[in-house]
C-alpha cells in the first residue's frame, strides 16, 4: 500500500471568505515514516534508533534513544537531527561510544534530483554537537549514492559513499572522509577518493577493520568469466593501505569454477577480519556459503578461497557475519527445505577454521512459510543474537518478528523456531537487533499494526526472555495510510464540513474523519480530522 505523506484538500466553497495561504491550509498531515533498519548502541543499556518522517511536511531525520525499561530517553517523538529546505532521508547510525551517534543521510537541500552527504554527531543528551542544519560530508554537483558507515574502534566514524559527480569514472568512484570525536572532519564538502579505477563493482561492505582502520569488501567482474572478491584498507586519513585508488583495490579471494558475490566484512580481533559471501564454484544456479579470515595486510588466514560453510544442494541467500574474538558467528536464507521461500540457518566458526554446528548449518528457525531477512549479532558473552521476519501464522501481508539466542556451542535459549518479538496483526518489517552491553538485546522494527507505520522496540534477556510489553513498545507513530474520495458539504455561509475515507486504523474497511472549518479555522488545532 502506498502512504501518502502529505494531503491538502481543497474546495471551492466559500473560498472567497476565508484569508488563508494561497494553496490552501493541510487538514490532514500524515507524518510518514521511513525505516531504514538503522540504530547504534547508547549506554547503560540503552538503543538509539534513526528515522526519517514527514511530521512537519518535508522530509527530516529524527533519533530517539531508549532505555532498558522501553522509556524514551531524548524528547518526545524524538530529536530533530536535521530540518532543512528538501528532502533528507535514508539516514545511517554508529555509536560515538561515549552514549551519542554519528548520523549521516542522503540530502536534497541543495540538488533536487541527485543529492548529497550530510551527517551530524548528537551527543549522549540528545543535543546537537554540530551546526543545527548538519555539515555536507560531500555537496559536489552530481549525485553522491550508497552512503556507508562504521566505527573507527576509537570514538570517530569512516563514512564512504558512491560520487558520480562530474569526471568521476562511468560506474562512479568510492570517496571516503573520517569524522573525530573532537570534531574534526577528513576533507569535508569533497571527500577523499579511495577507489577510482572505474570497476563493475558489487555493493561495498564496510567495516571497522581495529583501531584506527576501516576495511571494505566488495564483489568485481574483471576481464574474466567470474567475478571475484576485492578489498581495501584505510587508515584515518583515508590513505588506501592495499592499493592506490586509480588500481581499484587488492585481490583478496578469486576461484576458478564461479562467482563470488554479496560478500559481507566484519571484524574479529586485532586486524583480524571474517568475510563471506555467496559462492557458485559448486553449482553455477545455487549458491553455497563461504567464509574466509584474512589479516590486515589482506592475507588469506584459512584455507585458500575460503571455506565451506554450508554446500546443501539447496540455495543459500545473502550471508551475513558477526564476530567476536574467537567465533565468527553467520546467518543466511536458505531454500533447501522448499524452492519457493527461504528458512534462517546459521553457523559458527573457530579462528582456525573449525566448524562448530552442525555440517551445512544449524536450523535456526524452519517454521511454517517464509521466514526471511535474517540479521545477527553477537551478545557479549560467546554467543550471538538472531532476528528476522516471519510469515509462520499467516500469509503475507501478515507478518512476525522472531529471534533466537544461540551460544558458542549451540545452545537455543529460547524455544526451536525463536521467540515470538512481535506477532501484532498486519505487518511488522525490518528488524534489527542490538546488545544492550549486559548480555541482552534490543529488537526495533517497523510495524503497520493499525495500517500506518509505527517504530516498535522489545528488549529481551537471556533468563526470561521479553521484557517489555508483549508485541513490543511504539517508539513514535506516525497517520500514514491512504487519505481518500475527499469531499466538502456546506453548512452555512461561514462553515463547510470537509470529510473523506481514512485508512490510518488499518483492517480492510476505511472509516470516515471530517473537519468543520469556518473563517477563524486554526488548522493546527483540528489537524488529520476526527472520526465521524
Amino acid at each position: 500500500m502506498k502512504y501518502l505523506s502529505f494531503i491538502i484538500l481543497f474546495f471551492s466553497v466559500a473560498v472567497s471568505q476565508f484569508d488563508w495561504q494561497d494553496n490552501g491550509v493541510p487538514l490532514r498531515q500524515g507524518a510518514h515514516i521511513e525505516w531504514q533498519r538503522t540504530g547504534t548502541v547508547g549506554e547503560n543499556g540503552e538503543v538509539i534508533l534513526v528515522w526519517s518522517d514527514t511530521r512537519n511536511g518535508g522530509r527530516d531525520v529524527y533519533a530517539q534513544k531508549v532505555d532498558e525499561l522501553g522509556q524514551n530517553v531524548w524528547s518526545e517523538g524524538g530529536v530533530p537531527v536535521v530540518s532543512a529546505e528538501g528532502r533528507q532521508e535514508d539516514p545511517l547510525a554508529i555509536s560515538d561510544g561515549a552514549g551519542g551517534a554519528y548520523i549521516v543521510w542522503k540530502d536534497y537541500r541543495y540538488e533536487l534530483d541527485d543529492g548529497d552527504v550530510f551527517v551530524q554527531h548528537i551527543l549522549s543528551d540528545g543535543s546537537l554537537d554540530w551546526a543545527e542544519e548538519g555539515i555536507a560530508l560531500s555537496d559536489v554537483e552530481g549525485p553522491q549514492e550508497f552512503l556507508n558507515m562504521c566505527s573507527d574502534g576509537m570514538g570517530g566514524a569512516f563514512v564512504i559513499w558512491n560520487d558520480r559527480s562530474t569526471g568521476s569514472s562511468t560506474g562512479g568512484d568510492i570517496y571516503a572522509t573520517h569524522l573525530s570525536l573532537t570534531g574534526d572532519i577528513l576533507d569535508a564538502g569533497t571527500g577523499k577518493a579511495i577507489i577510482t579505477d572505474g570497476g563493475d563493482r558489487g555493493s561495498i561492505s564496510l567495516e571497522t577493520g581495529g583501531a584506527g582502520y576501516a576495511n571494505l569488501v566488495w564483489s568485481e567482474a574483471p576481464d574474466t568469466d567470474w567475478d571475484v572478491l576485492m578489498g581495501q584498507r584505510v587508515d584515518l586519513e583515508c590513505e588506501t593501505l592495499w592499493s592506490e585508488p586509480e588500481e581499484g583495490g587488492m585481490l583478496l579471494i578469486s576461484s576458478s569454477s564461479g562467482d563470488l558475490q554479496a560478500p559481507r566484512v566484519t571484524h574479529v580481533s586485532g586486524d583480524t577480519a571474517a568475510v563471506v559471501w555467496e559462492d557458485y564454484r559448486n553449482n553455477s544456479i545455487s549458491a553455497d556459503v563461504f567464509l574466509q579470515f584474512i589479516d590486515g595486510n589482506g592475507n588469506e588466514l584459512l584455507t585458500s578461497g575460503g571455506i565451506a560453510v554450508c554446500i546443501d544442494p539447496g540455495k543459500q541467500s545473502v550471508p551475513r557475519v558477526k564476530a567476536d574474538v574467537n567465533t565468527a558467528y553467520v546467518v543466511w536464507e536458505d531454500f533447501r527445505n522448499h524452492p519457493l521461500w527461504g528458512d534462517v540457518y546459521g553457523q559458527a566458526v573457530s579462528l582456525d577454521g573449525t566448524i562448530l554446528w552442525e555440517e551445512d548449518g544449524k536450523p535456526i528457525s524452519t517454521a511454517d512459510r517464509k521466514q526471511t531477512e535474517p540479521r545477527l549479532v553477537v551478545d557479549g558473552i560467546n554467543g550471538a543474537y538472531f532476528i528476522w521476519m516471519d510469515e509462520r501464522n499467516a500469509e503475507y501481508p501478515q507478518n512476525d518478528i522472531f529471534l533466537q539466542n544461540i551460544s558458542r556451542e549451540g545452545v537455543e535459549i529460547f524455544e526451536e523456531d525463536g521467540l515470538a518479538i512481535s506477532q501484532a496483526t498486519n505487518y511488522q518489517f525490518n528488524p534489527l537487533v542490538r546488545p544492550d552491553g549486559n548480555g541482552g538485546a534490543f529488537a526495533c522494527w517497523g510495524d503497520q499494526r493499525t495500517g500506518s507505520i509505527g517504530l516498535y522496540v522489545q528488549h529481551v534477556i537471556q533468563e526470561g526472555g521479553i521484557t517489555l510489553e508483549e508485541d513490543g513498545l511504539e517508539v513514535y507513530y506516525g497517520i500514514g495510510g491512504d487519505a481518500l474520495y475527499h469531499q466538502a458539504v456546506t453548512l452555512d455561509d461561514n462553515k463547510t464540513l470537509i470529510y473523506w475515507q481514512d485508512m490510518r486504523a488499518g483492517g480492510e474497511t476505511p472509516q470516515t474523519y471530517g473537519v468543520i472549518v469556518t473563517p477563524d479555522f486554526d488548522p493546527a488545532a483540528s489537524l488529520n480530522g476526527v472520526l465521524l
